[in-house]
């Protein structure tokens, strides 16, 4: 006899699981704050995340020199691209292996919306490469370069309701330049928040942290790999 499982409460003892490593702690059917000044959101896709994603706070570098600025938290890949430097406890990242970049604040506000797109364009911006690589003894033609996942994850609405922030939320998201622009965030007062194309959609409150993590795991699988990055255009432009 073949046993069944209730797969929606184990989804949910994965959230509440998650919420409990964020410092989040549900009494009854209301999410609190604990004590933190910051949400530990890094330590939330190092434990979840599948091993062939890395994520640390670090800066993006390209093969000319350019840096982007600080980011919060960077996923991306060493398999690769696995060029890592790691001075002083600041990690520099190669632009070839980078997934995604994530702003963490306190609040979701217009503010914060704009900075996290700033940030997201600091790090599109730079230059990628991308070489041909051998695969099971086959020359693989360089991959296409995706593009560069972005967001911005939260915890609090810096707004007066529930309603009136996502209006305000799909107003700001969709004021974005197009190098600025947020595909997928979390406010974990709000929901979970995805831009497709034109449209900016936002989950219900309940489920946000899950519903975002499931989501940005499928857009990690539409991308599949990261480029091979070309080491001999980092080592040409060494002084």
């Amino acid at each position: 006899m073949v046993k069944k499982i209730n797969v929606q409460s184990l989804f949910q003892g994965l959230q509440d699981e998650m919420l409990s490593s964020l410092g989040v702690l549900k009494i009854g059917h209301a999410p609190t704050l604990g004590d933190f000044t910051e949400i530990n959101w890094l330590e939330l896709f190092k434990c979840y995340l599948p091993r062939r994603y890395m994520a640390d706070r670090a800066f993006v570098v390209d093969s000319e020199g350019l840096i982007s600025d600080a980011i919060d938290i960077v996923i991306y890949d060493a398999f690769y691209s696995p060029f890592l430097l790691n001075k002083n406890g600041i990690k520099f990242v190669p632009a070839e292996s980078v997934y995604a970049v994530f702003e963490v604040k306190q609040d979701i506000s217009k503010n914060h919306i704009e900075y996290a797109g700033k940030k997201a364009s600091s790090v599109r911006k730079l230059k990628r490469t991308s070489v041909k690589i051998n695969n099971a003894g086959k020359l693989v033609e360089p991959k296409a370069h995706f593009e560069i996942i972005a967001g911005l994850l939260c915890t609090k609405n810096s707004w007066a309701s529930l309603s009136s922030s996502k209006e305000n939320i799909k107003k700001h998201f969709l004021k974005l330049k197009k190098n600025e622009k947020l595909n997928i965030s979390c406010c974990l007062k709000v929901g979970s928040i995805c831009l497709n194309e034109e449209e900016v959609q936002i989950s219900p409150q309940k489920d946000a942290l899950l519903i975002f993590f499931f989501n940005f795991l499928q857009l990690l699988q539409t991308i599949g790999t990261t480029p091979a990055m070309d080491i001999k255009k980092y080592l040409s432009n060494l002084e």
